[in-house]
């Protein structure tokens, strides 16, 4: 995998009970590695923060350039987030010529 891009959005949270107040949330792992999100004010290990975003988008986007290999990507939601978008992509040299998947 050598690149991944996600668009994903997140709610502010409902009152359930007197005290207790609950955003949509998602997190992205890859590969056991939590990606952070960078936000002030914002739970740091839920990239898509519905407390942040308020239902808005919000794109993560990097150069993996992993290794051929067996490879991870988790979401982990709390409450209801949406995922727009997921784009995978994944190039490998064969015979000498570069291969898009």
């Amino acid at each position: 995998m050598n690149f991944l891009k996600i668009k994903a959005s997140a709610k502010k949270g409902k009152w359930y009970n007197i005290f207790k107040k609950d955003d949509s949330d998602l997190k992205l792992i890859i590969n056991r590695q939590v990606q952070k999100n960078q936000e002030p004010k914002s739970h740091k290990h839920w990239f898509w923060c519905g407390q942040i975003l308020n239902g808005n988008s919000k794109i993560f986007e990097k150069e993996l350039n992993l290794k051929p290999d067996l490879h991870y990507v988790e979401f982990w939601a709390d409450r209801n987030p949406v995922v727009e978008e997921i784009k995978i992509k994944i190039f490998q040299k064969i015979f000498g010529k570069i291969v898009l998947w």
